[in-house]
């Protein structure tokens, strides 16, 4: 049997493009720190015939962490979607030469699809030899036949089995996030996530694994160097993990390159264990969480922002509710927030809510999906002539399909169409992890950030025991 290469070159790619079973993805993905888009890049350049493979779209977009591995359907649906088929051979690359190109040629493998390579030097390496590039999005036909993807559940690993298995002599996790992460020497990227490593983990940055302009793969000799430095052996157990899911997959393509294709990926990573308060240091009281708010500030309508359409099939429409009944903003607080541990309006009684409600400064907008409620927005304005956002949130069964963004853009427009000389928000560590990044994308500005120490609504009855279950019960 032949095994399709982890890499191709830009020489080998362009002499093959035009193969009607070669299928080149732009799997350009941002982390936090850096509020730009994947997908905007992707319209303002790309290889010729290239589609936009969305790490962010192409997930689990119920799980409150981010880019968590779909189920088949969902894959197999993205895959054909964007015209691949069982049968093409898939070419992933990135912007930055190899950084989150690896995520999608690993999870092409996690659902069953062998015959996928990552160009090797990203864009970078395709535009440094000169060869096309255009900024039109690429819309292919639905692949035919449907691909159809097969889970490998032994190329993954999640947060229970890791557990089980880190004491264990045989077994080896690596890291690929830089030193100062690692070590907790830096704040950690991923809002609310205190910083410092897995214990017993080892810290293999997959800049390491780079080298040149523009980034390329090192030689496989290097690369197996690097490995067996920090204890890899033919019989180790080995896992990786990085801040999401996405650079550990950079370890996964170098341990491809030198024959050892069975390295499993912690697609949780640190955004899913740096919220686990139970191996601190300094415990948590039982009954208490940690959390971290970061306060953000807008001083000026922001301009030139490309909010993304709806993904919608039936009826749209935003309505402005002034002193909403207390039923209606309690089914649209609980529904909205309990996922996210939103808890304060839940503690008053309706005669204390009933004031808040009837305040002349409070108003909100509430999005409507085929006449029933899909989101809402609470803007109260304030003495200095500022307008902060209370709340802003979808219900569950709206979240993944770009209604957040038109939301959120709609209510800063009403602030600003309404005389506001500056607007506010805040965001705390439990709220959607893309919450924070879209605040930024739309014009905010984070100013302040306050660590504090929480009741657990959960254990204290004022929301179920089963609310935000990506939050470990403070017990």
């Amino acid at each position: 049997m032949t095994i399709t290469p982890p890499l191709v070159s830009a020489d080998w790619l362009h002499a093959n493009r035009t193969n009607p079973s070669i299928k080149i993805v732009d799997a350009t993905y941002y982390p936090p720190n850096m509020p730009k888009s994947g997908q905007d890049h992707y319209r303002q350049q790309h290889i010729d015939s290239a589609v936009f493979f969305n790490i962010d779209a192409i997930a689990d977009r119920q799980s409150p962490l981010p880019h968590m591995l779909p189920d088949e359907k969902t894959f197999s649906a993205a895959m054909t979607g964007l015209g691949i088929g069982n049968n093409d051979h898939v070419i992933c690359y990135d912007a930055h030469g190899i950084m989150t190109a690896p995520r999608a040629w690993w999870m092409l493998r996690c659902f069953g699809h062998d015959r996928v390579s990552v160009l090797d030097g990203g864009l970078p390496a395709w535009l440094e030899r000169g060869y096309p590039v255009n900024s039109e999005t690429i819309s292919p036909a639905p692949s035919s036949p449907q691909f159809e993807a097969s889970f490998r559940p032994e190329l993954v690993i999640d947060r229970n089995r890791l557990a089980d298995q880190l004491n264990e002599n045989n077994f080896l996790l690596l890291d690929a996030r830089a030193a100062d992460r690692f070590n907790g020497d830096t704040a950690e990227i991923w809002p609310g996530r205190r910083a410092g490593h897995i214990p017993g983990s080892r810290n293999l940055p997959f800049g390491l694994l780079l080298d040149g302009t523009p980034k390329k793969l090192r030689p496989a000799d290097d690369i197996k160097q690097l490995f067996a430095q920090l204890g890899l052996t033919p019989d180790k157990n080995l896992a990786l993990s990085c801040g999401s899911g996405v650079t550990a997959c950079v370890l996964a393509l170098g341990l491809a390159v030198i024959g050892r294709w069975d390295a499993r990926v912690y697609y949780g990573s640190w955004a899913e264990w740096g919220l686990d308060t139970q191996s601190r240091d300094d415990p948590l009281p039982v009954g208490t969480l940690e959390v971290t708010t970061t306060f953000l500030a807008m001083t000026s309508p922001p301009a030139g922002i490309q909010v993304p359409e709806p993904m919608m099939t039936g009826a749209l429409a935003l309505m402005r509710v002034t002193c909403p009944t207390t039923p209606f903003y309690r089914f649209l607080y609980n529904h909205v927030g309990e996922p996210w541990l939103w808890s304060d309006r839940r503690r008053l009684d309706d005669s204390a809510l009933r004031q808040i409600l009837d305040s002349p400064t409070l108003t909100w907008l509430v999005l409507y999906l085929d006449g029933e409620p899909g989101g809402f927005i609470e803007l109260e304005q304030k003495p200095d002539a500022s307008t902060n956002i209370c709340y802003f949130g979808m219900m569950p069964h709206a979240i993944g399909r770009k209604l957040g963004p038109w939301l959120l853009d709609s209510g800063i427009r009403t602030a600003w169409a309404e005389g506001a000389k500056k607007l506010t928000v805040s965001t705390w560590s439990f709220d959607h992890p893309r919450a924070l990044p879209l605040y930024q994308k739309m014009g905010f500005v984070p100013y302040e950030q306050q660590t504090k120490r929480i009741r657990d609504p959960r254990l204290e009855g004022i929301l179920p025991m089963t609310a935000a279950p990506h939050i470990r019960l403070a017990r």
